[in-house]
C-alpha cells in the first residue's frame, strides 16, 4: 500500500470504528422513542433495502466534486452497512446504507464523536459527524435518514489538501446531491 494511499484510507477508517461502535455497547442514552418510531419524516415506509448506495451519485454529480466512478458496479461490506467509494482529487468519498442505525441511534451516541450536530439533508433530518480524533484532519461524515435506517456520505480530504476546507460542507454537498437520487 503507497504512503499516499495509507494517509487516505487510515481516517475513512476512523470514521468507520467510531461508526460501528455506536452499533455497539450496551445502554444507549437519549430521549426514548416508541416501538416503530423513527427519525424519518416518511415514517419509515421507504425501503432502504432496495437502495444501492453504487447508484446514489451519477457520474455527472461525481465528475462535478472531482470524483471518478464507485469502486464498485455493486456494495462491498463496510463496517456498519455495505457501501460504495469514490475517489478524487483532493477528497475521497464512501457513500453508505445502514439497514439497522437510524439517526435516533446515532444520536443517542453522540458522546462517542467529537462533534455531532442535528440537520437537514433537503429537509430529510439529519446529523453531522466528525468521529473523535478527526477534527481538524480533513474528514466529516453527514448522515441522513431514510426507511428504518441511514443513508451516510464519509468525506475524507487527502493529507495536505484540507488546509482552508470545510469538510462538513463538502459533505453535505454531496450528501445533497445522494438524496436527491432516492425514490420519495
Amino acid at each position: 500500500m503507497s504512503h499516499l494511499h495509507t494517509r487516505s484510507v487510515v481516517p475513512c477508517l476512523l470514521t468507520a470504528a467510531a461508526l460501528l461502535l455506536t452499533g455497539c455497547g450496551g445502554a444507549v442514552g437519549g430521549t426514548p422513542t416508541t416501538p416503530g418510531a423513527s427519525s424519518n419524516p416518511a415514517g419509515g415506509h421507504e425501503d432502504i433495502s432496495e437502495v444501492n448506495p453504487c447508484d446514489l451519485l451519477p457520474p455527472e454529480k461525481a465528475t462535478s466534486f472531482g470524483l471518478g466512478q464507485p469502486n464498485a458496479k455493486e456494495p462491498e461490506k463496510v463496517l456498519n452497512g455495505v457501501g460504495c467509494q469514490y475517489r478524487g482529487d483532493p477528497f475521497v468519498v464512501l457513500v453508505s446504507k445502514n439497514e439497522d442505525i437510524d439517526l435516533d441511534r446515532l444520536r443517542g451516541n453522540r458522546d462517542k464523536y467529537a462533534e455531532f450536530e442535528d440537520n437537514k439533508v433537503n429537509g430529510r433530518p439529519g446529523a453531522r459527524i466528525v468521529v473523535r480524533g478527526g477534527s481538524g484532519h480533513g474528514l466529516c461524515t453527514q448522515a441522513f435518514a431514510y426507511g428504518r435506517g441511514s443513508i451516510d456520505v464519509e468525506l475524507t480530504y487527502h493529507h495536505g489538501k484540507f488546509a482552508g476546507k470545510d469538510p462538513c460542507a463538502d459533505a453535505m454537498a454531496v450528501a445533497q446531491a445522494v438524496e436527491s437520487q432516492l425514490p420519495r
